[in-house]
């Protein structure tokens, strides 16, 4: 594996759902979301959401037989994202989005709390 790594990236293993390694293939180009809880300035605790990973590539998919444990990605990550990545993954609520093999490209993309859009 480790010669699949692009020189200055590492392989960060990231548990997915049944569903989204379904999906993946090596080679496809990732965005990967977190929700987390967040406290604002009025101590709402709210969930929100957040992009830190985008285009991002996958090197592998490790689909897994047990029913608790689905799989893995293994992505091609520089050493800032692999630590974004690790946070994400204490969080526990990851999300994988696929894109289209021509999308490329970060985009802005601020944390989003629903509640805020939804109740007040």
């Amino acid at each position: 594996m480790s010669d699949q790594v692009p020189p200055g990236y590492r392989a960060v293993v990231l548990p997915l759902s049944c569903g989204e390694t379904a999906i993946i293939r090596p080679g496809d180009r990732l965005d990967v979301a977190v929700t987390f809880d967040h406290s604002d300035s009025a101590s709402i605790q709210a969930p929100s959401t957040k992009t830190p990973l985008q285009d991002v590539i996958a090197l592998d998919v490790q689909k897994s037989k047990s029913e608790q444990d689905c799989g893995a990605v293994v992505l091609a990550l520089n050493p800032y994202e692999a630590q974004l990545a690790f946070w994400a993954m204490d969080q526990k609520k990851v999300h994988i989005a696929l894109r289209h093999h021509g999308d490329a490209g970060i985009q802005p993309m601020p944390p989003i709390c629903i509640y805020k859009k939804l109740f007040r």
